[in-house]
């Protein structure tokens, strides 16, 4: 081998020690910190993934998949009639209700995987969403409601996503949080998660306060300051 190959090796041999290597270890790991991500609506039975009113499957996408069970089943049901009367697509009396209703079950029910799976009473369900926007407070509030948000922040290397029934909007600023519940008899301990995850979504959007509402019993839980909520929301309402 010549002679200067052999210098210009000699000059390009690794000087690297294990300080310098332990330098540049800690660089790329700055550099790519591990994230931790919170769902709060994850563990949520009640929640379900939007199945109903959806594009067909083409050779781009996959389907959602199904809810399984009456309870969920119902609970879909439930949040989907609450979100159109929301954005205005469905008015909130029985017959109107019972007719979507009636509607979105038949989807549910050609997207079951189970063909004996027992589906809610549409009129029931139609009943109960009558009822729930006659809750003094959810009537008084509805002019400013948005459904179906999603919300998200970033702590560190902690980042949260989550998707709110519907935020209580002034003038772009967001007031309030609320969440629909259709538990039949939820237990304390499952009331005390519905409360701690209402509680990240108002530390996430800023809220002054947030509610539960639980369509079954027509029970609404409170968290924050409820009366400076309706305070802000009526001065809007002031000529």
């Amino acid at each position: 081998m010549p002679e200067k190959v052999v210098e210009d090796r000699a000059e390009e041999a690794n000087l690297q020690t294990a300080e310098t290597f332990a330098e540049e270890v800690a660089i790329v790991a700055a550099s790519a910190p591990e994230l931790r991500w919170r769902q709060p609506s994850l563990h949520d039975a009640d929640r379900m993934p939007p199945v109903i009113d959806l594009p067909p499957k083409s050779e781009l996408t996959d389907p959602a998949p199904p809810p399984v069970g009456a309870g969920p089943l119902r609970g879909t049901l439930l949040h989907k009639l609450a979100e159109e009367v929301i954005t205005g697509e469905l008015e909130p009396n029985l017959p109107a209700l019972t007719a979507r209703a009636e509607e979105l079950l038949a989807q549910l029910r050609s997207q079951s995987p189970v063909s004996d799976t027992e589906l809610p009473d549409p009129g029931q369900a139609a009943a109960l969403i009558r009822d729930t926007f006659a809750i003094a407070d959810v009537a008084d509030l509805r002019p400013f409601f948005e459904a179906e948000v999603a919300v998200w922040s970033a702590e560190g290397a902690t980042l949260l996503a989550g998707r709110v029934d519907a935020l209580i909007v002034r003038e772009g600023r967001v007031l309030g949080v609320l969440d629909w519940k259709s538990d039949v008899n939820p237990s304390p301990k499952t009331k005390s998660d519905y409360v701690s995850q209402l509680g990240e979504y108002l530390s996430v959007t800023g809220a002054v306060a947030g509610a539960l509402v639980f369509m079954t019993p027509g029970e609404v839980i409170w968290l924050g300051d409820r009366e400076k909520l309706f305070a802000q929301v009526k001065s809007a309402l002031l000529p």
